[in-house]
């Protein structure tokens, strides 16, 4: 069944706030696409939103690779990784921010360099789930930006940004063995 963007609830919510938001008060302020993550939708809603985001200028943010569980299961489905999977169908062909990056093979991170991916490093969240955190200098020197986040105060406990640059200090001193960093 093909999709319907335009009569897709949440597309229809884009498109809304899209309309009246974005770039409003002289490009102050900019309204993003997004989806959840490749596990949660499916390929028909990547390819409308991702034309959709290059239509209106707008930029895509996502979850991606979060656990190795589910980069496994995305790799047994469809035979590729999740950043392979979406970068095949046009999601990184935008300006594009990915949440997690926790599980990402160097190939992967190659790709989304190459593509100019933002990642989000979120150590708390990461640390609170029991889950290894971002390997922020493979990121970066695979040609991606490096952002700090929450993933939201469910997740973290706050929206304490001084508390996530502490901990991704502490992280990267634990994981160079160097505290000096």
């Amino acid at each position: 069944e093909d999709f319907d963007f335009d009569a897709d609830p949440g597309c229809k919510l884009l498109v809304s706030a899209v309309e009246k938001w974005h770039d409003h008060d002289n490009g102050r302020i900019k309204i993003d696409a997004g989806l959840h993550a490749e596990y949660t939708s499916n390929h028909q809603l990547w390819e409308a939103l991702s034309a959709y985001a290059a239509e209106q200028g707008l930029r895509i943010q996502m979850h991606l690779a979060e656990t190795a569980e589910e980069v496994a299961d995305c790799e047994e489905r469809t035979g590729l990784t999740q950043a392979e999977l979406l970068s095949a169908h046009g999601l990184f062909n935008i300006p594009a921010t990915a949440a997690g990056c926790v599980a990402l093979s160097d190939t992967d991170r190659k790709i989304l360099g190459k593509k100019g991916v933002s990642a989000v490093a979120t150590p708390i969240s990461d640390g609170k789930a029991g889950r290894p955190g971002t390997p922020i200098s493979a990121c970066v020197k695979a040609g991606m930006n490096v952002a700090l986040g929450t993933d939201g105060a469910v997740e973290c406990g706050n929206l304490d940004m001084f508390e996530v640059m502490r901990q991704t200090a502490f992280n990267a001193r634990i994981s160079g063995g160097d505290a000096s960093h």
